[in-house]
């Protein structure tokens, strides 16, 4: 089972364009084995609205297709949520830790962690919040190698 993070779906839409890694990956693997974190669908839409921000029409209706016709809807019954269990977890990755920009990366480890056999799939396999898990045995993967 594989957690996606944000920058490998966000690279995957750009299919012919995309990085030959994450086309490899998505190539190779099942569908039913890819899984979004709800993490991945706040910060698609937090993009969307920093384009309408600045008034990009046309790629916030392209943008909310791609999240509403796309993700949404092939990843439905796969998106994992943050609930009790994932934020005590969450809570045991920011011990110790001071001010962190990479909470979401914290969040989605700790929904990962709790899955037994799931690896963690992005481009961010160095940032603080995923090596503070790797502590815990979560499996880091980057397609884009």
């Amino acid at each position: 089972m594989y957690l996606l993070d944000t920058n490998v779906v966000s690279e995957f839409r750009k299919r012919g364009e995309a990085n030959a890694g994450v086309i490899d990956f998505f190539a190779t693997r099942r569908p039913d084995e890819l899984y979004l974190s709800v993490q991945v669908v706040g910060e698609i839409q937090a993009g969307i609205e920093k384009l309408r921000e600045a008034g990009s029409t046309t790629k916030v209706a392209l943008y909310q297709a791609w999240l509403q016709d796309s993700l949404l809807a092939d990843y439905s019954q796969r998106i994992l949520p943050f609930d009790v269990d994932a934020a005590r977890m969450w809570g045991t990755l920011n011990a110790g830790v001071q001010k962190d920009p990479h909470t979401s990366d914290r969040q989605m480890a700790a929904i990962a962690l709790l899955r037994p056999g799931m690896t963690m799939v992005t481009r961010d396999v160095g940032s603080p919040g995923f090596m503070a898990a790797r502590r815990y045995g979560l499996a880091l993967l980057n397609p884009f190698h």
